[in-house]
């Protein structure tokens, strides 16, 4: 079975090294070119927020004000709120300081047909995820659902409740979750 981004979903596996999580926020932290900071930003979000990549990319600033993630999801259809926690916070305001409620929290260099930004695709997100893989020397078990579940291993490591983790990512079956994010599982979600 194949990902969103074309990865074949078996071989995708969490990063539950905390010490590599430590070191590739850290030195993300310190790019300073645009795409850089888009793969800093899209990497903290995905590590906090538990998102499939599908949501990331679509989010505008106004999604992303306060607190809180308020969005559609892209593969439910379901509306969620999802907090922002303290890490990822100052992170995101930062990020959008100076930005109109419209703009892309992850713009492409592409404009459309009236001179305003585009989103990136999940496949320019993909192309980020290998880009940090390789840098990082994660192995090739990456692909756009590695940020997820590094949300859902650690959350259940430290927090051990399932039915709130189910919920967060809106499954139907604790087995699913449980398989997926919470052990770490090899199964799409």
């Amino acid at each position: 079975q194949r990902g969103p981004c074309g990865e074949i979903m078996n071989k995708v596996k969490p990063i539950k090294d905390e010490a590599k999580l430590s070191l590739i926020q850290e030195e993300l932290a310190k790019e300073t070119d645009p795409r850089g900071e888009r793969m800093f930003l899209l990497f903290m979000v995905g590590i906090h927020t538990g998102l499939r990549i599908s949501d990331p990319v679509r989010l505008k600033v106004k999604h992303v004000s306060g607190d809180e993630i308020r969005m559609k999801e892209k593969k439910t259809g379901k509306k969620t709120v999802l907090p922002l926690d303290s890490v990822i916070r100052p992170i995101i305001q930062d990020r959008t300081r100076g930005m109109k409620p419209d703009d892309w929290l992850f713009p492409s260099r592409e404009k459309q047909g009236n001179g305003d930004a585009k989103p990136i695709t999940t496949r320019q997100a993909d192309n980020d995820m290998q880009i940090i893989a390789r840098r990082f020397r994660l192995g090739d078990a990456i692909g756009c659902h590695t940020l997820r579940k590094p949300f859902g291993y650690w959350h259940y490591k430290l927090n051990g409740n399932l039915a709130m983790l189910r919920d967060w990512f809106n499954h139907t079956d604790d087995s699913v979750t449980l398989n997926i994010h919470a052990e770490g599982g090899q199964s799409a979600s």
